[in-house]
This record gives C-alpha cells, sequence and structure tokens, in this order.
C-alpha cells in the first residue's frame, strides 16, 4: 500500500511542479479508436469527463503507454525500487512535455482540467501534499485495486478500460480538486 501512496505523491508532485494547467473542460471523447494510445486517453477522458475535440491519435508516437505500464510495473513489485519510481515519474512528465509540443491542443484540455490542483499545489504544496495523502489513505484499498486492475487491463490489451482505472486513481488522489 504503501508503495502506491509513494508513486502517487511522486506523480502529483512532479505534476504540480512542472506544469503549469488552466481551469476544467467536459466534451465528448471520439469513438471508435483502435490505436493502444488513443483508447487509453479516450477511457481516461470518459471516466473523468474530459471535453478533447481534437484527435488524439496525433499522439501516437508519444511513449507514454510504455511508460504507464512500466510504473504499474515498477508500483506493483513486491519490493519496488523507489529510484526507478521516480525515474518513471520523470519518465511521465516528459511524455507529457512532448505532448505538449505534438500535440498542444490536446494538452491544453488535460491543463485546463487539472488546473485547481496544479493552482493549488503552487500556492501551497506542503498543504496539497497532505490533502493528497489523506485521499489516497483514505481509500487505499480501492486506488491499489485501481492501479493492480489498470496493469492487468493494460497487458490484456484492454487500453481503454486501463485508462479509465487510471483516471479512477486520479479520482481518488485528487479528490477536492477535480470533479469526481
Amino acid at each position: 500500500m504503501f508503495k502506491v501512496l509513494l508513486l502517487t505523491i511522486f506523480v502529483i508532485a512532479a505534476s504540480a511542479k512542472f506544469i503549469h494547467l488552466p481551469k476544467w473542460a467536459h466534451v465528448h471523447v471520439h469513438d471508435n479508436k483502435t490505436n493502444p494510445l488513443t483508447l487509453f486517453l479516450s477511457g481516461f477522458n470518459d471516466e473523468l469527463k474530459i471535453a478533447n475535440g481534437q484527435d488524439l491519435d496525433k499522439c501516437v508516437s508519444i511513449p507514454l503507454l510504455k511508460d504507464i505500464n512500466k510504473t504499474l510495473t515498477d508500483l506493483n513489485q513486491t519490493k519496488p525500487n523507489y529510484l526507478e519510481l521516480v525515474a518513471d515519474v520523470l519518465a511521465l512528465y516528459a511524455d507529457f512535455q512532448n505532448i505538449k509540443k505534438t500535440c498542444p491542443q490536446v494538452a491544453s484540455v488535460y491543463e485546463a482540467y487539472f488546473s485547481n490542483f496544479t493552482k493549488e499545489a503552487q500556492a501551497n504544496p506542503p498543504k496539497t501534499f497532505i490533502h493528497i495523502v489523506e485521499n489516497v489513505a483514505y481509500d487505499a484499498q480501492n486506488f491499489s485495486h485501481h492501479v493492480k486492475t489498470a496493469q492487468v487491463d493494460y497487458e490484456k490489451g484492454n487500453y481503454y478500460s486501463s485508462g479509465t482505472e487510471v483516471a479512477d486513481c486520479a479520482k481518488i488522489a485528487l479528490k477536492g480538486y477535480i470533479a469526481v
């Protein structure tokens, strides 16, 4: 359970420190996606009701899915290597930076959606950190279940379902900062 919490903290800290995010957005996600990354992002978007009018397929060259899977795998190790988890978070951050370059309109929707969290994290990092830790600790069993399910879904090629599970993790960790 501690490893799930630690990864969440790293992800939240990395996104709060390096990504400047604006406001909320709600729209319909494209149907009939066949690319794994598109399916993953569609599942994530649908679960969080994030609007994205741009074609998610433009982002397929980004190694995001591989990095998400590596993070989930490292997180679910019996004895996780926390240095590897830090490297995983940095890789996810780099992926988002690449998405911002190659798919700026796609990235701007995510920036808008998570803006309340980002603003709060930049204004008061310790308070935000404690809030997220409390969120995950309060619902740790459910959070851990979603992480494990996301990995299993990914390994089975159920990318859309994996995306919805990761979105459920975000709902738990960011409760109070995003609409859940």
